[in-house]
């Protein structure tokens, strides 16, 4: 958008421009980044019921992890335009999230970053998107590698997509970070490798267009 139309929407109070700029995850210009203001509040209240909070300046890692995985979504949206392959569905979270009962019959909930379901001719392809930007520990990536394992086994989606479980794709920032999520995925049980792929953020369109043409 423009910046003299957000600047427009600012005064009216629509937009909240926030004091915090940030690049992208190829360490792009930086930007503005705006949220609601009162007056957007009060609209978006007024449309779905939603309660008005508040604007907040967000934490960094918040910000940077929101920013990248709407880029994806607009990697994706150009791929198809270009004829790489057609997005069916791309849906972000919480839209994505998934609840399930677990081995010992306690609700859980799967968390991944996006949902995304692509095709070309009559082949599709569907994944589960984890966006990594370095800030996790190996303990807490083992924790989600072992929940997807567990949704995996609760068997939920398989009977959503005719038998087929989605491949869950880790997008690492760099090559550092790549090599520490390949040993996590090579530490899980060797059953459960065939449902988890571990690539560059950069490649997420390429690996896509790769596996639909093979």
């Amino acid at each position: 958008m423009p910046n003299s139309r957000c600047n427009g929407l600012t005064d009216l109070g629509v937009l909240h421009r926030l004091d915090r700029r940030v690049g992208g995850v190829r360490a792009g210009s930086a930007s503005g980044i705006y949220a609601l203001g009162p007056a957007g509040q009060w609209l978006a209240a007024r449309d779905d019921g939603a309660r008005r909070r508040r604007p907040s300046e967000p934490g960094l890692p918040y910000v940077a992890h929101t920013l990248a995985i709407s880029e994806l979504r607009i990697l994706f949206e150009e791929a198809d335009r270009s004829g790489a392959f057609r997005l069916l569905d791309f849906e972000a979270e919480p839209e994505c999230w998934r609840t399930f009962f677990g081995s010992g019959g306690a609700r859980l909930r799967l968390k991944p970053d996006a949902f995304v379901r692509v095709a070309r001719g009559e082949v599709e392809e569907l994944a589960f998107v984890e966006v990594d930007l370095g800030t996790e520990s190996t303990t807490a990536l083992k924790t989600k590698f072992r929940a997807y394992r567990s949704y995996w086994s609760a068997g939920r989606e398989q009977a959503r997509w005719d038998g087929t479980f989605p491949r869950v794709l880790f997008l690492a920032p760099n090559a550092r970070r790549l090599g520490k999520l390949i040993d996590v995925a090579a530490s899980q049980p060797p059953e459960s490798w065939k449902i988890f792929s571990v690539r560059l953020y950069d490649e997420a369109v390429a690996t896509f267009s790769e596996r639909v043409d093979s």
